[in-house]
C-alpha cells in the first residue's frame, strides 16, 4: 500500500490542543520558532481561537495510520494575490525518516489544489539548517535574507525567506512523489 493512502491532513480541533501544545513546547520544536518561549495552555487556546476566527489562517494536524505526528500552519492567506505563508513541524520524536517530506508534500498539494493558491512563502531562522535544506529539497527557492531580523534570545539573528510557486511545484512534484514512495518502500513502511 502506498504511503499516500495512509496519511492525511485534518483540521485542528479543540481536542487536539493538549497534544499540539505538548509538541509546541518540546525543545526540538520550540527552539526553531520565532517565539521560543514555553507556551501556556491559556496562550495556546487564545492562539487557536484566533485561528478559528481568522479567514486568513488554517491549522492542520498530520496523521499517519490515524496517528497524529505533526502540524501544518497556513497563514496570511491572500485570495486576491493567491499567496500564503506556511509553517510545519513534526511534533513526535523518533519518527520514521521522511515523514516530514510526506507532510510537506500533502500540505503543498492542499495549498495549491484545494485552496487554489499560486505561491507559498516561508521564513526560516538562519541557524535552522534542517529546515533550510528541507525547503530546498521541497523545491522552494531562496528569495532573501532578512539580516538581524528577530531576537528570540536577546541576540538578533537572520531569517531566510523562501517561496514556491505552483509552476515550480508542478515541474518537480512527480520526482518528489517518486522519491517519497521509493524511500518508504525501501524502509518497508508501505
Amino acid at each position: 500500500m502506498s504511503i499516500f493512502n495512509r496519511v492525511m491532513l485534518k483540521d485542528m480541533t479543540e481536542a487536539d490542543l493538549p497534544l499540539v501544545l505538548s509538541w509546541r513546547n518540546k525543545d526540538h520544536v520550540r527552539n526553531m520558532m520565532y517565539n521560543n518561549d514555553i507556551i501556556t495552555i491559556e496562550q495556546h487556546v487564545k492562539w487557536f481561537e484566533t485561528i478559528q476566527k481568522s479567514p486568513t489562517s488554517l491549522a492542520k494536524v498530520f496523521y499517519v495510520d490515524e496517528r497524529p505526528y505533526g502540524v501544518v500552519n497556513i497563514h496570511q492567506i491572500d485570495h486576491n494575490n493567491y499567496t500564503c505563508e506556511w509553517g510545519i513541524y513534526i511534533g513526535e520524536e523518533n519518527t520514521p525518516a521522511g515523514l516530514g517530506t510526506v507532510m510537506g508534500y500533502l500540505a503543498i498539494q492542499y495549498i495549491f489544489y484545494e485552496l487554489r493558491l499560486k505561491k507559498i512563502h516561508a521564513e526560516v531562522l538562519a541557524f535552522n539548517q534542517q529546515s533550510y535544506y528541507y525547503h530546498k529539497k521541497m523545491g522552494f527557492e531562496q528569495k532573501d535574507v532578512l539580516k538581524k531580523h528577530i531576537r528570540p534570545d536577546g541576540t538578533f539573528i537572520d531569517t531566510i525567506v523562501f517561496s514556491l510557486t505552483i509552476t515550480q511545484w508542478e515541474q518537480q512534484r512527480e520526482a518528489i512523489q517518486t522519491k517519497i514512495e521509493q524511500k518508504f518502500k525501501e524502509n518497508h513502511l508501505q
